[in-house]
């Protein structure tokens, strides 16, 4: 027996237009259509694929943007300017920092120089290792305001140079050729 497919008029009952019908128009306004829906939440219902692919676009494009200003400003969340204040103890010891580590790397850079001078006077050929060792600066900070050199520093000082110094195997770290 073949099937045969037969259209039926569908019509709805009174009880679903009666329930429809009770739903109260209201006047629309700028965030709700004339039922009390959000004029957003229609947006998204009626087309969820465009919202969402708007969506990642945006987020995609901010990022860009924020990425693009971080590269040509840096990082605009930690920038030092904005943290720093004069009186804070801790911009005192940022600055203090980096004014060590500068006057260190200066010192450095005038040693070397003088060793590589002084190595390609005496033998040009030879090799570092064999004219100079290696050289170990120590910064110390004074936490009062009599200095660094009081008689309570000076012990301390002395133990912590003492660590490197009295090991006994000091006398085997650099042995010059």
């Amino acid at each position: 027996e073949p099937h045969v497919l037969v259209p039926v008029a569908i019509h709805s009952s009174p009880e679903y237009e009666e329930e429809k019908g009770s739903k109260q128009r209201t006047t629309s306004t700028f965030f709700s259509d004339e039922y009390g829906n959000l004029k957003f939440v229609n947006l998204v219902c009626r087309y969820p694929c465009a919202v969402f692919v708007t969506m990642v676009i945006i987020c995609l494009g901010s990022a860009m943007i924020l990425i693009s200003l971080a590269r040509a400003t840096g990082n605009p969340f930690t920038e030092d300017e904005n943290a720093y204040d004069i009186h804070d103890v801790r911009s005192i010891a940022y600055d203090s920092l980096k004014l060590a580590k500068e006057v260190v790397a200066d010192a450095y850079d005038v040693y070397t120089d003088s060793i590589q001078e002084s190595a390609v006077e005496a033998e040009p050929n030879a090799k570092l290792q064999e004219d100079s060792a290696d050289v170990t600066f120590w910064i110390y900070e004074a936490k009062t305001e009599d200095g660094l050199f009081t008689k309570e520093a000076i012990p301390v000082l002395r133990a912590t140079e003492a660590t490197i110094l009295d090991n006994e195997e000091y006398p085997n770290y650099c042995k010059l050729d």
